[in-house]
């Protein structure tokens, strides 16, 4: 028996600016939940032997309401519906693309108004037949004990296979200007990008260059200013009108077979007019 709480997720919540909204402005809301295919189950053995299944049943969903009786808010956003301005709320939208980092680089097209950070990750291809700690998740040619993991699911080991000197490419500038042929640069480029510089409440973490590189490998570029407040702007990279063209690049021989993921980290803003008339702005 397993238990499983969803606390929160990627996309519109938590994410959008107020976290509250008034969902009378709305209409019908739906949420959409989707669930992985079995291949997410580890096995210490090759998959082949099992079979892989799970169920979800008893479900529970909460959500808190706020509730403002005295009709202030009511009434000034009606003012401001009325007025013909609408109600913005950004949220952070994510779009995927994968490719194949064996032929150099992996194209994908981004029209967004404003690209806040781009992620690129890969994965062998046989994760969903195969979950073999001696292929998938051993790290070898590694002194310390440390450097070994014991086990991950294999679709959720993500392997540097044999590429070096990341970047990506967002028309003719490249991101960052640098490349680099060791690890640890590129995991000290995902801290920063990301602006975990040692804080150990961020959650799960990878403790050694060996874990990172042979079983958790992900490249992170940051595009947007960020400071340490939670103010509401759009400061990434605006490719509305023409999408750009965008490359996530490594040099280096694959190692086994791959597919490269790329993951464009955007603002979109929810508008809302009056008469429940909404508009997303990718």
């Amino acid at each position: 028996m397993c238990c499983v709480i969803l606390s929160c997720w990627g996309g519109f919540n938590p994410s959008a600016k107020p976290n509250f909204i008034d969902t009378s402005l709305l209409g019908n809301v739906r949420i959409s939940i989707t669930l992985a295919g079995t291949d997410i189950i580890g096995l210490r053995a090759n998959a082949g032997a099992f079979a892989k299944s799970y169920t979800v049943d008893q479900q529970a969903f909460s959500v808190d309401v706020i509730s403002i009786g005295d009709g202030f808010y009511d009434g000034m956003v009606d003012q401001m519906l009325a007025s013909g301005a609408p109600m913005e709320i950004p949220f952070k939208n994510y779009f995927s693309y994968s490719g194949d980092l064996a032929n150099g680089a992996v194209p994908f097209n981004v029209a967004s108004q404003s690209i806040d950070r781009m992620w690129g990750l890969t994965r062998l291809d046989d994760y969903t037949t195969n979950d073999n700690n001696a292929k998938h998740l051993a790290v070898t040619n590694y002194v310390e004990a440390k450097d070994l993991v014991a086990h991950t699911p294999a679709a959720f080991t993500f392997k540097q296979n044999g590429h070096e000197g990341f970047h990506f490419q967002v028309n003719n500038t490249l991101y960052p200007q640098w490349t680099s042929t060791y690890s640890d640069d590129w995991w000290q480029h995902n801290k920063l990008a990301l602006n975990d510089q040692g804080n150990m409440l961020a959650g799960s973490h990878v403790n050694t260059l060996g874990a990172y590189s042979n079983n958790f490998f992900i490249y992170v570029c940051q595009l947007e200013h960020r400071t340490d407040g939670d103010e509401r702007f759009l400061s990434g990279i605006d490719t509305r009108g023409a999408a750009a063209q965008c490359y996530f690049k490594a040099s280096g021989a694959a190692t086994a077979a791959a597919t490269t993921t790329v993951f464009a980290e955007c603002t979109s803003s929810l508008r809302i007019f009056s008469n429940k008339v909404l508009e997303v702005v990718q």
